[in-house]
């Protein structure tokens, strides 16, 4: 079979010839298989696409369950319980003093029981106790000087018999234990109430006046062992002490208050100090305060 092919140039045609009957077409196998292979390779990813798919749907709804909206609430609920356990009352409600009075109710210091509305403000002691706003407006001023208020110096140890029997007694029958006694001076021109003051030696010996006893200004209290007249060798005593001896030969009398020494003697068995047994020593009036009396030179 011959082919002829026509090729146009402008209005001529010119007509080529030739033998086509031996040319082999062109092997098409190669396009086959490429075709055949690039098809079963895109079906088998498009494949592993879907499971990928699945896959992520997966993740997803797991993802979705563990935001759980269910746990947040319980926590919420157990917030709420926590707030009602930890509420407190009001401080101003508790009575810390126990005067049966709270800050609410009125009271101007609830950490000092004397002090509340209705409370007694008679005392002097710069206190609002009533908390109406006025100080110690019942406060009655009796003219009494309290111990609390001297200073050193306002009492004087002026006379002791710290040896009953002695020299001076013939057939004495008053000892130590009944006749011990000595004297103090209110060098003040107040009354002073000595209730509170604390009677010591260096050692273990010691009482404190304990009920209300009234020196007078520029007076004299005497202070004994023994208050029966007829035991102790007929001395009047205003305060009888327990716990309390003097040393017959060395010892010592100290008047204390809250502030500290108000006066003191030390006697010394004779080395400046008198060493009177059967009498009492005694310090010159013209040396009455109490510097003068620790020099034993001024006693006799």
């Amino acid at each position: 079979m011959r082919n002829i092919s026509l090729f146009l140039f402008g209005s001529a045609v010119f007509i080529a010839c030739g033998d086509k009957d031996t040319e082999e077409p062109v092997d098409t196998g190669i396009t086959d298989d490429t075709a055949v292979e690039d098809t079963g390779e895109t079906d088998t990813e498009d494949t592993e696409d879907t499971d990928d798919t699945d896959e992520t749907d997966t993740d997803d709804t797991d993802d979705t369950d563990d935001t759980d909206t269910d746990d947040t609430d319980t926590d919420d609920t157990d917030t709420d319980t926590d707030d009602t356990d930890t509420a407190e009352p009001d401080p101003l409600d508790v009575d810390d003093d126990g005067d049966g009075v709270t800050e609410n109710e009125g009271d101007c210091n609830d950490a000092d029981a004397s002090v509340f509305p209705g409370a007694a403000d008679d005392t002097q002691d710069g206190v609002d106790n009533d908390c109406d706003g006025d100080i110690d407006e019942d406060y009655v001023d009796s003219g009494v000087t309290t111990v609390d208020m001297l200073s050193a110096g306002d009492l004087v140890i002026n006379e002791a018999l710290q040896n009953p029997c002695g020299e001076y007694t013939t057939g004495c029958s008053v000892d130590d234990t009944a006749g011990e006694w000595f004297e103090i001076y209110n060098a003040t021109s107040m009354d002073v109430d000595l209730n509170g003051l604390m009677v010591t030696d260096d050692g273990s010996n010691a009482f404190t006046v304990s009920t209300s006893l009234i020196i007078p200004a520029n007076g004299f209290l005497v202070f004994g062992i023994n208050a029966d007249t007829a035991t102790n060798g007929g001395v009047a005593v205003d305060y009888e002490y327990v716990d309390m001896t003097l040393g017959n030969s060395t010892d010592e009398l100290i008047l204390s208050n809250a502030s500290g020494v108000i006066d003191e003697i030390i006697w010394d068995n004779g080395a400046t100090f008198p060493d009177a047994s059967g009498a009492a020593m005694s310090l010159d009036p013209a040396f009455m305060n109490a510097t003068d009396n620790d020099n034993g030179a001024n006693w006799c």
